[in-house]
């Protein structure tokens, strides 16, 4: 018989090495044993079944994901099940981004695929496929992982929102950069909007859209095939912490205003919307959003264009709820965990 301090020693170092993942050497370190104790001590807690060991079924987390991916399409039901994917992970932070962008660009390169074929087989059609891109660091991840199998030299790939400033972390979020990136992997072309993402008044951007150059590119934003979006989220917790699209576009003064105020939960494209979906105009004596509108978007949908969002992490749960309300949004890429809030929340409502 094992004496109850040797037990209550063997349960204490099994937590540490399987739950908090600690070395034998620092092990030995914390309960002041030697590391040849520390083994003998694991021995002891799996032989009494303190520790019970599960080697988990691969498939079962794909086939939970499936599962919630349809129950997120029958709470919501213009999203479309094909293009609804659910990634299973316990990954937060940049892991998860990354992860995120790797599902992202998978369902990308699926939807383009399958609107490039549409285009192809109906001949009163150009088989030119256009791809409007938003920006952010999720996005980001979705540049990173696009190499897709099947190239289209006929993708388009157009930026949705003007630059929002200088900084290799700004680039590398900018619209007009995810659009290059994205179309060098396609082999397509893209087009560069030449303006800022904020200008500093309504006139400004009158005087901006007469430009020929910029107001055929945001026509042509206005009027693309599929839609790839980011996302901006407000953390639940009450310091009101914005995660913003792309860093130093919106003040963080004005966004915990727009919060506390309007009840600001997210932004796509810099566009701010509540929880019930219903949209937040930037206001004028802040400037104005060289941008496309969620009223742009939801025209899109409702004309067959796909809007795919990619997005999740807990700081962004509250803002995903809101642009499924909002009509903007008919295909999503999202973590587990963000699905299930959403889905809860959703429910309760109805």
């Amino acid at each position: 018989m094992h004496g109850k301090d040797n037990l209550s020693l063997a349960a204490e170092v099994a937590r540490l090495y399987y739950l908090e993942q600690k070395t034998q050497s620092e092990i030995s370190k914390i309960v002041e044993r030697s590391r040849s104790t520390v083994v003998r001590l694991l021995k002891l807690a799996r032989d009494e079944n303190l520790v019970d060991i599960h080697i988990g079924d691969v498939a079962k987390p794909e086939r939970k994901a499936d599962q919630l991916a349809q129950r997120l399409c029958d709470v919501f039901e213009s999203l479309n099940e094909d293009h609804t994917k659910i990634l299973y992970t316990h990954s937060v932070g940049e892991i998860l981004s990354e992860k995120l962008g790797k599902m992202g660009a998978e369902v990308l390169e699926e939807i383009v695929s399958q609107v490039h074929k549409e285009k192809i087989d109906n001949p009163n059609v150009s088989s030119r496929v256009r791809l409007g891109v938003g920006l952010g660091t999720q996005l980001r991840c979705v540049a990173d992982f696009s190499y897709p199998r099947q190239i289209c030299e006929d993708l388009l790939v157009i930026p949705l929102i003007g630059g929002f400033g200088k900084g290799d972390e700004m680039q590398r979020n900018d619209s007009s950069e995810l659009s290059r990136r994205i179309a060098k992997h396609y082999r397509g072309t893209w087009e560069q909007l030449p303006c800022p993402a904020k200008v500093s008044s309504p006139e400004i951007k009158r005087i901006l859209m007469n430009e020929e150059i910029i107001s055929h590119i945001m026509r042509e934003g206005r009027n693309c095939d599929i839609y790839l979006m980011g996302m901006g989220g407000v953390r639940s917790d009450p310091t009101v912490k914005f995660v913003p699209e792309g860093a130093g576009l919106l003040t963080e003064d004005l966004l915990t205003q727009m919060v506390r105020t309007r009840g600001v939960v997210g932004t796509m494209c810099a566009q701010m919307y509540t929880i019930d979906g219903e949209d937040c105009p930037y206001p004028e004596e802040n400037g104005a959003l060289m941008s496309i509108t969620l009223d742009d978007l939801r025209r899109s949908v409702r004309n067959g264009s796909r809007v795919l969002v990619v997005a999740g992490g807990k700081t962004r749960h509250r803002a995903v709820l809101g642009a499924l309300r909002t009509g903007c949004v008919n295909c999503i890429v999202t973590d587990q965990r963000c699905a299930e809030w959403v889905i809860e929340q959703e429910e309760g409502k109805q």
